[in-house]
């Protein structure tokens, strides 16, 4: 959160290894918590946590944090009924729609697949000042499962090339964006280009300097390293999954 700018990092690792507790994210909600979300969780605060902890948190806590981020500022990338926000191609009704339906369709909520001119519209704009920031990387998402579910690789390749180029997308955005460069290099049995996306993964993982990111990077690598040789790849495995484990990444499993 923004308050704490200065020291963000360091409090992220505190917070990651259990050292340090958010006081208005909401307690995480893992092994079922049900309690009342505190007053102090502002709309801010439970987007963040819904973006951050939701794969670990209980139903309930999830359904809280979804209520209470109704008034975050880019709640409308996660909650379904919300419309995008006045600045956001304000003078293009038709492309506001556009973005509207493909979000609607990301979230599951429209079982109708986008057309090809509306993903078309949508990566057209991907790249501009109104989609900086979360918006870009949210739809680079969803334009990636469109054009994969009408079997598009082009689509799918251009969109994630686009995104991890950009220098002025978040280094979250490019790091989710080298994840699917790989298994689409992978797929493609292009064995230099993942060795490539790897070698900028690790750059990326350096500039987050999380966990949660660690996790993932060592998942990518035994992918990577998996189909070079079914052999290998089993302790990058293992190991992300201790860290996974250690943080509170994933659902904490019963005695």
């Amino acid at each position: 959160p923004p308050r704490y700018a200065p020291q963000t990092w360091r409090w992220g690792f505190q917070l990651w290894r259990g050292e340090a507790r958010d006081a208005t994210a909401a307690r995480f909600g893992q092994m079922g918590v049900t309690e009342a979300l505190s007053d102090d969780v502002t709309p801010a605060d439970a987007l963040w946590a819904l973006r951050g902890r939701s794969d670990a948190a209980s139903p309930a806590r999830l359904a809280q944090w979804t209520e209470r981020a109704d008034q975050a500022e880019e709640a409308w990338l996660l909650i379904p009924h919300l419309d995008l926000p006045p600045h956001i191609f304000k003078e293009d009704p038709i492309l506001r729609r556009a973005i509207y339906l493909l979000k609607t369709w990301g979230l599951k909520t429209n079982s109708l697949p986008p057309s090809q001119h509306l993903l078309q519209q949508v990566e057209e704009v991907l790249s501009l000042p109104d989609l900086a920031g979360r918006p870009q990387y949210e739809l680079s998402n969803w334009l990636t499962r469109a054009y994969a579910s009408e079997e598009d690789l082009e689509g799918c390749i251009r969109v994630n090339q686009c995104l991890a180029q950009d220098i002025n997308a978040l280094a979250e955005a490019r790091f989710c964006a080298e994840e699917k460069n790989i298994d689409l290099a992978l797929f493609q049995r292009d064995f230099t280009e993942a060795s490539e996306a790897i070698e900028r993964l690790i750059l990326l993982e350096t500039e987050l300097a999380s966990p949660h990111f660690e996790s993932r990077l060592l998942r990518a690598r035994a992918k990577q390293l998996g189909a070079l040789d079914p052999s290998r790849g089993q302790r990058e495995q293992e190991e992300a999954l201790r860290i996974e484990q250690r943080f509170g990444l994933c659902q904490p499993t019963a005695p």
